[in-house]
């Protein structure tokens, strides 16, 4: 290794290598799912975000593991306010857990999509629907055996 080093070329190139390396690889390309959602979110690439959403909400779909769509409906929201407004947002999410949980029977999957919506609430300042969707939430987790 230390002959390597006696040539300069060899010294030059091996810092250019060690320099430029970072610039081949983005932040992007390290995360998934939710995190790449957020990333897009705060850059505020709305375009990449919804795309983002509906590529992973269909793989869940396709692969029928609604239980791993739980966390969504805030992001659902999140990403419809982005592109309208409040009011469309809140009913997007709502229809989103709507249909999520009708097709779903499973007690964790319904509580969990509503304490997701009620984040989602929180978030457009709805803190009276949160409220009731959290108290929803928590009658149906005491079902859960």
């Amino acid at each position: 290794m230390k002959q390597f080093f006696n040539c300069p070329s060899h010294a030059i190139l091996f810092v250019l290598i060690i320099s430029i390396s970072p610039f081949g690889y983005s932040q992007q390309d390290s995360i998934s799912g939710i995190k790449l959602i957020d990333y897009y979110l705060v850059r505020k690439d709305i375009a990449k975000a919804d795309s983002a959403l509906q590529k992973q909400i269909q793989a869940f779909q396709n692969n029928n593991s609604l239980d791993s769509l739980v966390g969504y409906p805030y992001y659902v929201g999140k990403v419809s306010l982005a592109k309208t407004n409040k009011n469309n947002a809140v009913k997007t999410a709502e229809k989103f857990v709507e249909d999520l949980n009708s097709k779903s029977n499973n007690l964790n999957v319904n509580y969990k999509t509503r304490l997701s919506l009620a984040d989602f609430y929180d978030e457009v300042s709805e803190n009276q629907k949160s409220l009731e969707v959290t108290e929803e939430a928590l009658r149906i987790a005491k079902n859960i055996k």
